[in-house]
């Protein structure tokens, strides 16, 4: 009998059902969590259209300007019925999983650990932004809210909140790469070889690629 997996399988469950009362808002607890994970594949959808908008990829999704940001309004309006009772708990776990993300990567760079996370706090400038937007909206709302904002008009207030968030400027172009032949120098070998690079030093690569999986493998840099 696996006593410690079962003791600890109930302190677990015992301490999950601290924050909450009931096992509905347990469940609505993990949904809105599990719609607001997966409500960020409208927004990388938007920028991957906007940044690589040529890229080679196996499917294109037909209409995506319209369905990408269609879904993230969907998403938010699912994450705000589940009441404000839920969402402010949510605000809570996130706070706390970025506290403990943070505090994680500072001490593994500090101590120089292999596959430290980089946290780019930059690109993530816009989630407190969205984070807060969307408390507030529920916590005005009529959905465990203070009800100052009426039925129909959350709704609109979300869409219009949401919408931007899928949208961005327009693609700027790529650079212009130069043409000469002078300024690409390759080399190439074949087996018994195994590593990746020349013995001689070379300078850093602007464009690497490796021809082939067999034997054969040839690296370009770029002058």
């Amino acid at each position: 009998m696996p006593w410690f997996g079962l003791i600890l399988s109930f302190v677990t469950g015992v301490i999950c059902f601290l924050p909450f009362p009931s096992w509905q808002q347990l469940v609505g607890f993990i949904t809105s969590a599990s719609v607001l994970m997966y409500a960020g594949a409208p927004l990388a959808y938007g920028v991957f259209t906007d940044k690589l908008p040529d890229h080679d990829r196996p499917y294109r999704l037909p209409g995506g300007k319209v369905i990408s940001p269609l879904s993230f309004v969907v998403a938010n309006l699912i994450i705000y019925w589940a009441t404000w009772g839920i969402l402010w708990r949510l605000g809570v776990a996130i706070i706390l999983g970025y506290a403990l993300l943070g505090g994680y990567a500072f001490y593994a760079r500090s101590k120089n650990l292999p596959d430290a996370p980089r946290l780019d706090f930059k690109a993530a400038q816009w989630l407190p932004v969205y984070l807060i937007g969307m408390g507030v909206i529920s916590w005005q709302g009529g959905f465990g809210g203070q009800g100052n904002i009426p039925l129909w008009w959350d709704i609109l207030i979300i869409s219009a909140f949401s919408w931007p968030s899928t949208t961005g400027p327009a693609p700027s172009p790529p650079a212009r790469r130069r043409s000469s032949a002078a300024s690409t120098r390759s080399w190439s070998w074949t087996c018994p070889r195994t590593d990746p690079f020349p013995a001689s030093p070379v300078p850093e690569p602007a464009a690497l690629q490796a021809a082939g999986s067999g034997c054969l493998h040839t690296v370009i840099l770029g002058g």
